[in-house]
C-alpha cells in the first residue's frame, strides 16, 4: 500500500543525495581546470591571463565578453572548456 510520508521522505532524501552531487561535480570540474593553470600571482600583467585577471579586478570592465573571448584563444579553451550559448550569440561570434 502506499504510504504518503515515507514516500515524501524518500523524495527529500533524494533532493539531497542529488544537491551533494550536482555540488561534488561541480568541485571536480573546478578542480580539473584549474590543475592546468598557473598561479593568480605568477601570471604576467601582459600576458592572455593576466589581462583576464586585470579585467576581473576592475568594478566595471571595460571589454566584453566576446572581445575577452577574442584575445584569448589559447587560455579560454582551458578556462572553459564548455561554453553555452544561444543559437543567436553563435551564429554573431
Amino acid at each position: 500500500s502506499f504510504r504518503r510520508f515515507q514516500h515524501e521522505h524518500a523524495i527529500d532524501d533524494f533532493r539531497e543525495l542529488d544537491d551533494l552531487v550536482c555540488k561534488a561535480a561541480s568541485a571536480r570540474v573546478v578542480k580539473a581546470v584549474e590543475h592546468h593553470l598557473p598561479a593568480a600571482h605568477t601570471v604576467p600583467r601582459k600576458s592572455e591571463l593576466g589581462h583576464l585577471r586585470h579585467q576581473l579586478e576592475l568594478k566595471r570592465p571595460s571589454r566584453s565578453i566576446r572581445e575577452m573571448i577574442g584575445k584569448m584563444p589559447e587560455s579560454f579553451g582551458r578556462l572553459a572548456p564548455c561554453v553555452l550559448m544561444s543559437p543567436l550569440s553563435i551564429a554573431q561570434y
